[in-house]
Parts: C-alpha cells; sequence; structure tokens
C-alpha cells in the first residue's frame, strides 16, 4: 500500500488536538485556538454531518493515545519502522528499513531480537507466534495474503552490505514468520517501497531507480511464483513512481510519482496502465502540473463523484 488520506472527521481531530497541546504549552496561542474552536462549533451547528462539538474533546483526546493500544513494542533509536501496515486479520506489520541494527544485534525492540519484519496484536503487543528472526537486514512493503502467507520486499541479511553485495528483492514468509523457499523472486534494483497483489495472485511491486542491487527498477509484476511476469511491459518513466499501486475493477493500472512522460508520451504524474502494462491512451492528465512528489492515489468509491480519481 500508500500513505493513508486523513478524512475530513480525523482532519478534525487532528486539528484539535494540535490546537489543545499548543493551548497547554503558549498561552498567547489560547486565545487564538478558543476562537478556532468556537468558530467549528458554529459549523457543526449548520452542518448535520459533522461530529458534534460536545464529542469534539473526547475526539481530541483518543486522536492522540488509543488506550487500548499500550503494549507497542519500544524501539531505540537505532532502530525505527519504516511502514506500518494493517491487515485484513485485524494484525498489524511493522517493517524496519535497518533491521540489522534493530533485529540482528538485538538492541532494537524491548532489546529483544524483533527482525526486520514484525507483526502486532490488535492491542499493539508483539504477536509471538511470527517471527523472522536475523533472516532479513531491512524491509519496506507487505502484504498480507488471503491463506496467512505474507509477502514482503526486503534484503537478505546474506545478501546485505555486511556480508557482500547488496541484493533486494521479493519474499514470501509463512503464518509464522518463516520464509517460502517455493517463491524466488529476481534480483531488484532496491527494497519495493509499494506493492499491490492483484485478484489473480500477480504482484506488482514499485522500485526506485536509485538502488543497491543494480536490478529491476520501476514498475514490475511478479507472477505468484515469485517469477518475473514476462507478459507485463513495465512502463518507461522520465522520473520515479512514487505512489501506492491502485488496480481499478477493470484491472487497469493506476500510477503516480514525480514522472512527466510515460513511454514518451506526456502524464503529469499520474498514469493509468492497460493490464499488460501498455499505456491507456484514453487516460491523459490535463488541467494542473505537478510540482513536487506524487504520494498517493485513491478511487472515490461513493457519492457523486464515485469513480473518480
Amino acid at each position: 500500500g500508500g500513505y493513508p488520506v486523513l478524512q475530513w472527521q480525523d482532519q478534525i481531530r487532528y486539528f484539535i488536538s494540535v490546537m489543545k497541546a499548543y493551548s497547554m504549552n503558549n498561552s498567547r496561542f489560547d486565545a487564538m485556538s478558543q476562537f478556532l474552536l468556537r468558530c467549528l462549533r458554529r459549523i457543526s451547528l449548520l452542518t448535520v454531518a459533522l461530529i458534534p462539538f460536545a464529542t469534539l474533546p473526547a475526539l481530541a483526546d483518543s486522536y492522540l493515545s488509543d488506550p487500548t493500544f499500550l503494549n507497542s513494542p519500544q524501539f531505540h533509536q537505532q532502530a525505527w519502522p519504516w511502514r506500518v501496515t494493517s491487515s485484513p486479520s485485524g494484525k498489524v506489520y511493522v517493517t524496519l528499513v535497518n533491521g540489522a541494527a534493530g533485529g540482528m544485534s538485538g538492541i532494537g525492540l524491548n532489546n529483544q531480537r524483533g527482525g526486520a519484519v514484525m507483526r502486532l496484536n490488535s492491542d499493539g503487543t508483539l504477536d509471538s507466534s511470527f517471527n523472522v528472526g536475523t533472516q532479513f537486514a531491512a524491509a519496506w512493503a507487505v502484504i498480507e495474503q488471503a491463506n496467512g502467507q505474507v509477502l514482503v520486499g526486503a534484503i537478505d541479511s546474506n545478501e546485505s552490505d555486511g556480508s557482500g553485495a547488496t541484493l533486494a528483492r521479493v519474499f514470501r514468509l509463512n503464518a509464522n514468520g518463516t520464509r517460502d523457499m517455493s517463491y524466488q523472486s529476481p534480483v531488484l534494483n532496491n527494497t519495493p517501497r509499494f506493492m499491490t497483489l492483484q485478484p489473480d495472485g500477480k504482484l506488482l511491486a514499485i522500485i526506485q531507480t536509485v538502488g543497491v542491487s543494480g536490478g529491476l527498477l520501476g514498475l514490475q509484476r511478479l507472477n505468484s511464483d515469485g517469477s518475473l511476469d514476462t507478459s507485463f511491459t513495465p512502463p518507461i518513466s522520465d522520473a520515479d513512481f512514487f505512489t501506492n499501486i491502485v488496480v481499478d475493477a477493470s484491472g487497469r493500472i493506476l500510477v503516480g510519482g514525480w514522472f512527466s512522460t510515460i513511454n514518451g508520451q506526456p502524464r503529469a504524474g499520474i498514469a493509468r496502465l492497460l493490464s499488460d502494462g501498455t499505456l491507456d491512451s484514453t487516460f491523459v492528465p490535463s488541467g494542473f502540473t505537478v510540482m513536487t512528489w506524487m504520494r498517493g492515489i485513491a478511487i472515490q468509491t461513493q457519492g457523486a463523484n464515485a469513480g473518480k480519481i
């Protein structure tokens, strides 16, 4: 997946939490925060869909800290979570970009060896039934499959800069964290930042052009056994892809980034591909200019704008 976009309700919760935090530490800011909160109250009276103002303080408190999620692992500065991914099972996966420091040396996870991929229960406690040990030096994108197996973009500890040439791949783990050796990925240019699993079991992965492995880069598709899908034609962009990958109901693929052309054709930061990877000539973004990274894509599913991107 990509970075979630806050809905307007969450934006209000976040806004109020910021107001409260600044008010507690800055008396001059308190007057402004109170004024803005009064404005929100008036808006809530006019907008039926808004959260009742009386509930806002409680929502702000719960936004700052979920009291049911108190036992999440503690990390030392040398090891920080690079991606936190929720799954349909309710479990939460945490991947570390520097798993060698956080997992192999035993200093990252409550002074225990947690590895570069960890799984938490819904209350934040470490799921002890899932343990990757020291097999990865770093990991990023992760997907839990319907059968409980886990796809992860990672660097094997035996293929890291500490042991020689650094090689990035996609690995498949069993439900307990052990590696499924029947899944064999080609070498990738870097640890996949974003991955999306298609309904047919094939995996789309975005790999940055700035790499460590000298392997495949850009947007690639792997078969269900990890081998390269040669029926997919990777698009050629003039800059990196940098968003989540969205596959629509027709099997077309949406990608975004900091590019201005795909296969030599103008595309302003977002492009749609056909299921075989070729550029969709019927989708030509216009009316805006991308000045920085495109960071996320979503298809609206409700309301008058359903189907829009």
